[in-house]
């Protein structure tokens, strides 16, 4: 029988002050950095009884994809061999934590090789990949059911006229209905490069 999916604790809403503990200062992230990764974590996590000493339970290999798309990470499947050297089909907290904090750092301090930009019209493949997520790679556009479907997977009470908005402000579809459009992958991308979230 598959363990289960432990329960997710109450993480603190947007409004809160997140203070950098040591463990974000060790790895030069900041408080908010690290209450992303750890609530993130917890969605995942599970408890394993061959791992009974990790107090925040253990991701499944499949699951650190999951997870980093979560953050807005990006994955590679080079990743596990070093999250998971012993091949457990497991990953702790602090393996995960370690990653999650080294690819915000790259994030926040991009290698300047690629000058030309040509490739930035595009969207990446990572947008392509969160695209579908929200989607379920319908090959249509983001809508407000996958929204709402996105918002109770992750356990958040966002009321309605929230998400109409959220796809207003995303396709520019200003006029009365305009959220009905719906959210294009050119739109998506757009609105995840102008936040900082792609490349």
């Amino acid at each position: 029988m598959a363990p289960k999916r432990k329960q997710t604790t109450a993480v603190a809403g947007p409004s809160t002050t997140h203070r950098a503990s040591k463990l974000a200062k060790e790895h030069n992230i900041t408080g908010l950095q690290e209450s992303s990764i750890r609530e993130a974590y917890s969605l995942f996590a599970i408890q394993h009884p061959n791992f009974a000493e990790e107090r925040q339970g253990v991701l499944r290999g499949g699951d650190v994809r999951r997870c980093l798309l979560a953050l807005n990470l990006p994955y590679s499947a080079d990743y596990l061999s070093a999250l998971d050297p012993d091949a457990s089909g497991f990953v702790t907290f602090d393996a995960f934590f370690g990653l999650a904090a080294l690819l915000y750092n790259d994030k926040e301090n991009p290698d300047e090789d690629d000058e030309e930009g040509s490739a930035d019209d595009e969207p990446s493949t990572e947008a392509q990949e969160a695209f579908r997520l929200f989607n379920r790679n319908t090959g249509g556009p983001i809508t407000l059911s996958h929204l709402r479907r996105v918002a109770r997977e992750l356990r958040e009470d966002v009321d309605e006229a929230t998400l109409q908005a959220m796809l207003v402000e995303a396709n520019g579809e200003a006029e009365e209905g305009g959220w009905k459009a719906g959210v294009s992958l050119e739109e998506f991308d757009a609105v995840m490069k102008r936040a900082g979230v792609f490349g």
